[in-house]
C-alpha cells in the first residue's frame, strides 16, 4: 500500500501524506538508471549497487548494522573510464552533498574512500564534464 490508513502500517506515505523512511529508500534506489555495473569487494555491513548511463556512472553504498556498531572507512574506485576530466558528487542521504570537479583520469580508474557510520547511505556520481 501506498499509504498507511488510520493504523500506522506498510505504506511509504503516513496517513497525513507525510514521508516515511520506505518512501527516501525507493527514491534512492530509483536514482539508479541505465545499465547494472558488476560490484566487487563488498563487507559483513557495507553493500553496493552501480549502475551506468551514457557517461554518468551511480553507486549506492549502504552500511547497515542492526545494533549500530560498526562504522567504515570505505575504499570504492571506478574502472575502465574513458580518460578525461569528472566531476565526483557524494550525497549522504539525509543531508551533506559534496562536489570534487575537474578531477582528471587518465589511467582509466579514479579510486576514492568514504567514511561511512553505522546505518548510513551514500550515493556517489561521477560524470565526464564537457
Amino acid at each position: 500500500e501506498i499509504k498507511d490508513g488510520a493504523t500506522p502500517s506498510h505504506g511509504i506515505l503516513t496517513n497525513s501524506g507525510e514521508k516515511k523512511t520506505r518512501y527516501e529508500a525507493l527514491r534512492t534506489l530509483n536514482r539508479l538508471e541505465g545499465r547494472r555495473l558488476k560490484v566487487f569487494g563488498e563487507g559483513d555491513f557495507v553493500r553496493a549497487i552501480a549502475s551506468r548511463k551514457n557517461s554518468e556512472y551511480t553507486l549506492l553504498l549502504a552500511n547497515y548494522d542492526k545494533n549500530g556498531n560498526n562504522e567504515e572507512l570505505v575504499p570504492f574506485s571506478f574502472t575502465s573510464l574513458p580518460d578525461g576530466t569528472y566531476t565526483l558528487t557524494i550525497e549522504n542521504i539525509g543531508g551533506q552533498i559534496i562536489r570534487h570537479r575537474g578531477l582528471e583520469v587518465t589511467n582509466g580508474a579514479l579510486k576514492r574512500s568514504i567514511y561511512m557510520p553505522a546505518n548510513h547511505i551514500a550515493v556517489i556520481k561521477l560524470e565526464l564534464e564537457p
